[in-house]
């Protein structure tokens, strides 16, 4: 978002989540991305605005503009299951489109402050198995992303895989030079 110079002849140049000018003027007031602003004047919307004019010194006063959008949100992309070492880090990551709030659960249950679009275990083990979902939400709606499972793999294991992976190695020949 980019807003006229200052008094210091500088651009403004980041990110504004309300914007409000009391004096002055809009040169223009456009943007590039695709998202429907609505721009009030003074009171009440009086137009919406998707950056084809601007806006001049006659429209003076207290403009204030939000993101408008009238679309339910979608998972875009489903968390994906995970198999993790016991005590070992797991992840799950949903995208989703139009989603304002996240809400991971396990089994159906809401897991508290699970409110991201990543969901991070840091030392997996029995209790943490199960299957994962997140319900994303907006003002319109909301929807549910498919099931993950989370599969833990006990610590004696490791030992099994690790013995069979060097007896595949020295069977096959891996570490042999030929």
């Amino acid at each position: 978002f980019l807003v006229g110079k200052g008094s210091s002849g500088r651009y403004f140049n980041g990110a504004i989540d309300y914007l409000r000018v009391a004096g002055g003027s809009f040169a223009e007031a456009r943007t590039t991305i695709n998202e429907l602003y609505e721009w009030e004047f003074n009171g009440p919307a009086t137009r919406d605005f998707t950056g084809a004019a601007a806006v001049g010194q006659r429209d003076a006063g207290a403009f204030e503009w939000g993101i408008v959008s009238n679309r339910w949100p979608r998972v875009t992309m489903q968390p994906q299951p995970l198999l993790v070492f016991e005590n070992g880090a797991a992840s799950f990551n949903v995208f989703a489109d139009a989603a304002e709030t996240y809400q991971w659960r396990r089994g159906g249950a809401a897991i508290p402050n699970a409110t991201n679009a990543r969901y991070s275990i840091s030392a997996a083990h029995g209790a943490h198995v199960g299957t994962y979902d997140v319900v994303v939400s907006n003002a319109f709606g909301w929807a549910v992303s498919d099931m993950a499972g989370l599969t833990i793999v006990p610590e004696p294991m490791l030992g099994a895989v690790a013995f069979v992976l060097l007896a595949a190695w020295r069977l096959r020949g891996w570490g042999r030079r030929q």
